[in-house]
């Protein structure tokens, strides 16, 4: 949305027919880059619009009334201790420039509000009736512009002027004869390169509505153009996309745009708010993109790395006959296994040579426990081999399915964006908000927070693990909701484990449960044994005894999962 010279000066001309000698009444920011005057003038209430955003950058005068924060930004202060009351003497657009100028009057001086309307440098600059510098929109310091600083306390400097001459003022001769030494004429680049005030969208259609595509024609097309702009007389069109929807404007129709494709507005702010209604809808979209476009790598990720564990099971299932003939073995040879070996060869007599059999052992058990231990995995291998293949082939369709939409949202035109989003919501929806805090008391200023690990689960969530005494203490007093599910190895010393549910403890996947479950075996004193009970239960639940030690708790309601330890890739 092109606000170029000829743009700031139709809107000039517009607020002083609309609100000079009117009274600021209310004034609000919405947002960061977004201020809003209210005026009374002509016995009529105005909102005055001025943004500094990249996206539409504009001043206008508009119908719209965004919700405004709880607490007004500091700017907003200011501009309400300086300008509420204050009567709009004047406003001034800096000749085939961007830059508007409002000067108020109060009984204790004048104040001055400059828009510089530039893209991505725009900025609102409030000055007292000295010149100096009251507050900025975008506080703009010595580091990040070394020609001006935009300070409170510091004099107020206007943007640095372009080396190129300004065509006002000059007659067609020399204009074309600028026009004619450049390289690249005729193009809008040339007009550009010769002369100052002109934008890009300008630049084209003084090119279109030249007579010949000469010096000597863009001349008489530009001259024509600035002598409307010098008798303030704009005709504010909105030029149409292809789905019919306003998505540009400027103060004059254009040559450079189809005659079906542009229509004269109400006026030049009409036109403005018309295109940055849209400008911001496609924002919103292209936004929206941007954010599910990550969900969906997110969720591919997850999918993925899924894939790869469910591969790992799998080829544990697949070793189902290992684990049997193991444990047939120990319960034939109980005698020969020494208590507290580590590796015992037995003869195999599954083969004809009896060659020996070397099978790994728990040193905590006897013969007959290693074989008992054997067989539950042979009976878990066997009932789960099924299973893992169903989960596996349902994880490489979802994964398929995530592929193909990200492929499609990529490539998407504008208005294939809508239908798109929606089937995205569909296969990854939004994520829950985080909880709001539970009032529980922080850390002191000073003091070291207790070192509390985050993982990731296969199915996305947040699952938290403290990793001292400290640790545990912090996690299950302090961080962790009521809500959430809280993990602890039964009869032995582990590490807290809480899930994170978002206050939805009935959505949280099996697999997440058992991914935690192991993650609390994995950091405790029975992490060397082949299968670990865990607790789970409510941290409402869980209650620290008064007096008693860091990490030490008492907990009721809770289920038993046995797992087998095995931990989950950390991120700080």
């Amino acid at each position: 949305m092109p606000f170029d010279s000829f743009v700031a000066a139709a809107v000039a001309e517009e607020l002083r027919r609309e609100l000079v000698e009117g009274t600021v009444g209310k004034i609000h920011q919405p947002e960061p880059l977004l201020a809003i005057l209210h005026l009374r003038a002509g016995r009529r209430n105005h909102r005055l619009l001025l943004s500094s955003d990249a996206r539409c950058a504009r001043v206008c005068l508009s119908d719209t009334s965004p919700p405004n924060p709880p607490t007004p930004p500091q700017f907003c202060r200011v501009l309400r201790k300086h300008l509420e009351g204050a009567r709009l003497a004047s406003v001034e657009a800096a000749p085939l420039d961007r830059v508007l100028t409002l000067r108020f009057t109060r009984s204790d001086g004048e104040r001055t509000l400059i828009a510089e309307v530039m893209g991505k440098h725009s900025n609102l600059v409030l000055l007292d009736d000295q010149g100096v510098i009251l507050d900025a929109m975008k506080a703009i310091g010595h580091r990040v512009n070394r020609y001006r600083e935009l300070l409170p306390g510091r004099p107020y400097l206007p943007p640095p002027a372009p080396d190129r001459p300004s065509p006002l003022g000059l007659g067609q001769e020399e204009i074309a004869l600028r026009l004619s030494q450049q390289d690249d004429f005729p193009s809008a680049r040339a007009l550009l390169q010769a002369f100052s005030g002109l934008g890009g969208f300008a630049a084209e259609a003084v090119l279109a509505g030249a007579p010949s595509p000469t010096p000597e024609g863009v001349a008489r097309s530009l001259h024509a153009y600035l002598g409307r702009l010098e008798r303030l007389e704009f005709g504010p069109h909105v030029f149409l996309g292809a789905e019919g929807l306003a998505c540009d404007c400027w103060a004059f129709s254009s040559g450079a745009i189809a005659p079906e494709a542009q229509r004269e507005a109400a006026g030049m702010s009409a036109a403005l708010e018309e295109a940055a209604r849209t400008e911001g809808s496609r924002s919103d979209l292209a936004l929206s993109r941007q954010q599910v476009m990550g969900r969906l790598r997110a969720a591919l990720a997850r999918v993925n790395r899924r894939l790869e564990l469910l591969g790992k099971d799998l080829k544990k299932a697949e070793r189902a006959e290992e684990y049997r003939v193991a444990g047939e073995l120990l319960m034939a040879h109980q005698g020969q296994v020494p208590k507290g070996a580590n590796i015992a060869e037995l003869p195999n007599y599954y083969t004809g040579t009896l060659e020996p059999l070397r099978v790994t052992l728990d040193p905590a058990l006897d013969a007959r426990g290693n074989a008992e231990a054997y067989f539950r995995k042979y009976r878990k291998a066997c009932d789960g081999g099924p299973v893992l293949e169903r989960q596996r082939q349902e994880a490489q369709e979802a994964g398929e399915a995530l592929e193909l939409l990200l492929m499609c949202l990529e490539e998407a035109a504008p208005e294939e964006l809508p239908g798109l989003l929606l089937q995205a919501e569909a296969l990854v929806p939004t994520p829950p908000p985080q909880p709001t805090t539970t009032g529980r008391a922080k850390p002191a200023a000073g003091e070291a927070t207790p070192k509390v690990k985050q993982h990731t689960s296969v199915d996305g969530w947040e699952i938290l693990r403290g990793e001292t005494k400290e640790g545990n203490d912090y996690l299950t007093t302090r961080l962790s909701s009521p809500d959430d599910l809280w993990l602890h190895v039964r009869g032995a010393a582990s590490a807290h484990v809480v899930v994170r549910t978002h206050k939805r403890p009935e959505a949280v996947p099996r697999t997440t449960l058992l991914e935690a479950a192991r993650v609390a075996a994995a950091h405790s004193e029975a992490k060397h044994s082949s299968v670990v009970a865990v607790d789970y239960t409510l941290r409402k639940y869980v209650r620290k005894p008064r007096g008693s030690a860091p990490g030490q708790v008492v907990y009721q309601n809770e289920k038993t999962l046995h797992v087998e330890p095995g931990g989950l890739p950390e991120r700080g």
